[in-house]
């Protein structure tokens, strides 16, 4: 069974639902392809991950405003490669792919990804031509579906879509057996963030709020380990340099999964500071490594760490919040060990890339 995925190709939330997919399939029944299509280079994470799974693969560049060249491309590759389903993580891309699909009577899906309340109108364009071309669209969480319904009103569709959770492979991101409750003994306290530099996260909010905790208490000596690369890194690397801060926040780059699986090993809380989230993949890795978690009280945050039971705290975007959120909870041995434990509890029930596989596959065949 070849299956086709079509995602952008910098780095970012698509790839890894994309390659968690991929490494969900333990049998190796399904030869599996990948479309990488967009207007940044060809990541060399993709291509790594590529090589590891063995899975074939085609780059396509587009200059912003100027699709069709890059639609004609993608649309001979899917003819001359000719598989039996296609998944679309790039909805400006729906059209070549339902060409196709109608032609060949292939079944497309669609996944939504980029959070509503940071779309752009031409998003929303091909989200909705995405609701009428597919067979089914995917989304990740059910408040995102609720949001669509109220933006499409009348127009929505309610069966062509489907909520199905990004999944992470449990057994990469594997349970820190730290005891958390002990770090209010600690005098070195190590925060870190691991996201692409976009204008939608806020490390440069994170900067600020380890300069204010280590000018603010001597308890503590807080440091901070930003992973990740984007068009925002320099930017953040000039306020450190400008605040002096060059022995507080580090910079890690962009991490391999072997060296990000290490790099969450290192640290004692997770942050996650961001204007928009819809399931940040980040996150539930920080989760099943079982660590304590502080992120931007936002949808598509708050909702995922606030279920039935807490797996983590959540923070107003500003650095006093952060800040006083941080102290609250190294004040707070019980609370530490209960969200760390609930998080990696949550993961391995809800969000396993072996159970998002499974309900892909099912959206497929079905």
């Amino acid at each position: 069974m070849k299956i086709s995925q079509i995602c952008f190709s910098g780095l970012g939330g698509h790839s890894s639902v994309v390659f968690s997919l991929i490494a969900a399939n333990s049998q190796k029944n399904i030869n599996w392809q990948i479309g990488f299509i967009g207007n940044e280079p060809f990541s060399d994470s993709n291509k790594i991950n590529c090589k590891k799974y063995g899975v074939n693969y085609k780059y396509f560049k587009y200059i912003s405003g100027k699709r069709i060249h890059a639609w004609k491309n993608l649309y001979r590759w899917l003819k001359q490669s000719k598989p039996r389903f296609i998944i679309c993580h790039s909805t400006s891309m729906i059209i070549p792919c339902c060409i196709y699909s109608f032609i060949n009577s292939v079944k497309l899906i669609s996944v939504e990804h980029t959070p509503n309340s940071q779309k752009k109108y031409i998003e929303w364009f091909f989200g909705m031509l995405a609701m009428y071309l597919s067979s089914q669209v995917i989304l990740l969480t059910y408040d995102y579906l609720k949001e669509i319904k109220k933006a499409y009103k009348i127009l929505y569709i309610s069966s062509k879509f489907q909520v199905i959770s990004n999944g992470i492979d449990t057994e990469t991101f594997i349970q820190n057996k730290k005891n958390f409750s002990k770090l209010i003994y600690q005098k070195e306290i190590i925060l870190g963030m691991a996201a692409r530099f976009s204008v939608q996260k806020k490390q440069d909010l994170l900067i600020q709020v380890i300069d204010y905790l280590n000018k603010k208490q001597d308890k503590y000596i807080f440091k901070l380990f930003l992973a990740g690369d984007g068009e925002n890194e320099e930017s953040c690397k000039s306020l450190v340099a400008d605040n002096n801060l060059n022995s507080s926040v580090f910079f890690h780059g962009y991490l391999n999964e072997e060296d990000l699986v290490k790099w969450f090993k290192s640290i004692d809380i997770y942050l996650h500071a961001t204007e928009g989230e819809t399931l940040s993949t980040s996150i539930l890795q920080a989760m099943s490594c079982g660590l304590p978690i502080i992120a931007s009280d936002i949808d598509g945050v708050s909702n995922l760490l606030h279920q039935d039971e807490h797996c983590g705290l959540t923070s107003a975007n500003s650095i006093n919040e952060f800040s006083g959120t941080i102290i609250d909870l190294l004040n707070s041995p019980h609370k530490l060990k209960e969200i760390s434990e609930n998080a990696n509890k949550k993961v391995l029930s809800d969000y396993s890339n072996i159970t998002m596989l499974a309900k892909y596959l099912d959206a497929l065949v079905t």
